[in-house]
C-alpha cells in the first residue's frame, strides 16, 4: 500500500490496531474511487454482510452507480473489530477519503450500529433500509400469507402518507397485530423502509443493496474462505481493475454509438435521395 500511495496521490489508507497490537480495522480507497464519487456520489450503498474469510469478519464495501447504471467501487473496509464508536469513525473516515463530500441518499442493510452512525455523521443524508432485508425479516417474523402480502404493499406502494397510515392500520386491525413487537418496531422505523416516505428523494431507481451483493460476488471469485489479509488486498485490486475496464468500455461505446448511428442515417438519407 505504501508503494501504491507513492504512485497514486489520492490513494487513501487508514488502519487501527487493538490493545494487543493486532490489526482491528483497515480502510482503503484510491483516486478512481474519488473521481467516481465526485461525479456520481449522490446515492451511496453500504453492506457489511460478506463474511467469507478466515476471520469471519465483514469485508464491507461502499459502492454507487455511474452514468451507465453500472456499479462503481468507492471504499473497502476490512472490519475485524466493530463497535458503535468505530462505526461512526468508519463513516468519518469515508468522508475524509472523499474530501468531505456527503451523499444525498444512502442505502444500507439496516444494521443498528450503522443506522445510529448515519444519524450522527450524515444527518442530512436520506437513509433507506434495503427492501430485500425488510422482506427477508418479514418472512422470518410473520408466517401468515395474508399479512405478508399486505405488509409487502406497505413496503412498495407509492401511496400518500395518509393512505399509507390507513393501509397500515387496516392491516394491524385485520390480523390482530397491535401487540406484535416486531410490527410495532417496524412502524417506528417506517420512514426508513416504506416507499411512501421516499417521495421526492433520488435513489437512482434502487431500493436494495443488491449492487453490494453483486460486488461481493465479484470479490468472492478472487477471495477464498481461507485467504489471509496480505492475500486479499492484491486480489481485490485485480477485481477492481477488471470492473473499471468494463466501465471504460461503456464510456467508449457511449461515445461511438451516436456517431455510428449518425453515419448510418446519413448513408441511408443519401441513398434515398438518389
Amino acid at each position: 500500500m505504501n508503494a501504491q500511495a507513492i504512485e497514486d496521490p489520492d490513494f487513501y489508507c487508514k488502519f487501527q490496531v487493538d490493545e494487543e497490537g493486532w490489526l482491528a480495522n483497515l480502510f482503503w480507497s484510491d483516486s478512481d474511487s474519488l473521481y467516481d464519487y465526485t461525479c456520481f456520489g449522490d446515492v451511496l450503498i453500504f453492506d457489511a454482510t460478506y463474511k467469507t474469510n478466515i476471520y469471519n469478519r465483514p469485508l464491507a464495501v461502499f459502492v454507487g452507480t455511474n452514468n451507465h447504471l453500472s456499479t462503481m467501487f468507492l471504499l473497502v473496509h476490512y472490519w475485524l473489530m466493530s463497535t458503535l464508536t468505530l462505526t461512526i469513525g468508519f463513516y468519518k473516515t469515508f468522508l475524509t477519503s472523499m474530501k468531505e463530500k456527503k451523499p444525498a441518499c444512502i442505502l444500507t442493510d439496516g444494521n443498528d450500529a450503522m443506522c445510529k452512525a448515519i444519524v450522527g455523521v450524515l444527518p442530512k443524508s436520506r437513509h433507506r433500509v434495503c427492501s430485500w432485508h425488510v422482506g427477508n425479516n418479514l418472512f422470518d417474523k410473520i408466517k401468515d400469507e395474508g399479512t405478508r402480502a399486505d405488509f409487502g404493499d406497505c413496503i412498495y406502494s407509492s401511496w400518500s402518507v395518509d393512505e399509507w397510515e390507513v393501509a397500515w392500520q387496516t392491516m394491524v386491525d385485520k390480523y390482530d397485530l397491535a401487540d406484535n413487537p416486531w410490527i410495532q418496531q417496524m412502524y417506528r422505523k417506517r420512514e426508513r423502509w416504506a416507499e411512501t416516505y421516499f417521495s421526492g428523494h433520488f435513489f437512482g431507481g434502487m431500493t436494495s443493496t443488491q449492487r453490494c451483493e453483486g460486488m461481493n460476488k465479484n470479490l468472492k471469485a478472487g477471495i477464498g474462505t481461507y485467504s489471509k489479509i496480505y492475500e486479499i488486498l492484491p486480489r481485490i485490486e485485480r477485481t477492481l481493475k477488471r470492473m473499471r475496464n468494463d466501465a471504460r468500455k461503456d464510456d467508449l461505446i457511449a461515445k461511438i454509438e451516436p456517431q455510428f448511428w449518425q453515419l448510418i442515417c446519413v448513408h441511408w438519407k443519401t441513398r434515398w435521395q438518389k
